[in-house]
Order: structure tokens, then sequence, then C-alpha cells
């Protein structure tokens, strides 16, 4: 069920990546990329990794990584993403509801990590605000659930959003990016 549950949120969050994750946004293009490790590249896009036995070799070769959910996450930059949303989304409910501990200790020791699921947590607050979701909303009562609080064991979000931080290269944060259709 774990695996289903977390299926269902990475393949939700691809949709959401390609509608509205947009140029200048928290998760777009070098926003996310930035904050891997200084080296590390993506499997697609890196010569000779997607086929043959250096695919097979290339998650042997990169252990050393850190900032990853899972090792499909070094797939490329969508898949981290999808991946790192999903254990956030179900990691309070898995292991037959006891929770996903090494998950959470992950989140807590991996800075690279953290860093990245409080950039997805931007990008669902700008989200929210673009898109004037009101509350409750049944997305956000599960991600202040889901989301890491340095402070605590338990996971939550604090009810009001921290302010919006400058993104990397000045990109100004006050337009809205995202819209209703």
């Amino acid at each position: 069920m774990d695996f289903l549950r977390r299926t269902i949120h990475h393949e939700v969050l691809h949709l959401m990546d390609r509608e509205f994750s947009k140029e200048g946004g928290p998760i777009y293009g070098t926003h996310w990329d930035s904050l891997n490790q200084e080296g590390f590249r993506y499997k697609i896009g890196s010569p000779g990794a997607a086929s043959g036995p250096s695919g097979l070799r290339f998650y042997k070769d990169n252990t050393k990584w850190q900032g990853f959910a899972e090792p499909y996450g070094m797939n490329i930059a969508t898949d981290d993403r999808a991946t790192l949303c999903a254990r956030l989304m179900t990691a309070h409910v898995a292991d037959e509801g006891r929770g996903d501990q090494p998950f959470f200790e992950k989140l807590k020791t991996d800075k690279i990590l953290k860093s990245k699921a409080d950039r997805l947590i931007q990008f669902f607050q700008m989200l929210k605000r673009d898109l004037a979701i009101s509350e409750p909303s049944r997305l956000y009562s599960h991600l202040e659930s889901a989301c890491p609080s340095q402070s605590s064991r338990h996971l939550h979000l604090p009810h009001e959003p921290p302010p919006l931080q400058p993104l990397p290269h000045g990109y100004p944060v006050h337009r809205p990016l995202f819209r209703r259709r």
C-alpha cells in the first residue's frame, strides 16, 4: 500500500510540475539544480549513463551523493522532486501507520534533502497564494502534517508560511507565477 500511495503522489507532482513550474519558480531549472552537491549530474543527460551496463552502475557509483529521497531521484530533476514529494506526502502513514522513520531521520541529517523539501514547500506555498486556494484545503492540511520541522520529531508546517526568500539570480518573487486557467 505504501508503494501505491507514493506512486500516486509521485505522478500527481509530475502533473503539477509540468503545469505550474515556470521560469523563475522555486523548483524550476537552476533554482532546483543548484541545491545539489557541487559536481552532481542527473543520470539523464550524462553521456553514456542511460543505457547499457553503465546505466546499472550509475546508482552504485552515485551512492555518495546526499539530497535524494530515493536513488530514482538521481535520474532527472523532475523525478528528484517527484520522489521527494511522494515521500513527504506518505511518510506519516507509511509502515502501517508507524511512519517512515528512516526517511524522517534522513530529513534531519541530510541538509541538502531538507533544503529541497523547503524549496518544494515554497513551490506549494506560491501555488496556494497565486491560485488563491482557501483554507481549509485537504492538500495543504496534508502538507502541514507531512513537512519537516527542525524542532520536533513530529512533522508539521506552521499555519502561516514564512516570507518567501529571494530566489537565486535575483529573480523577483512578488509577481504571481501561477494563474488559474
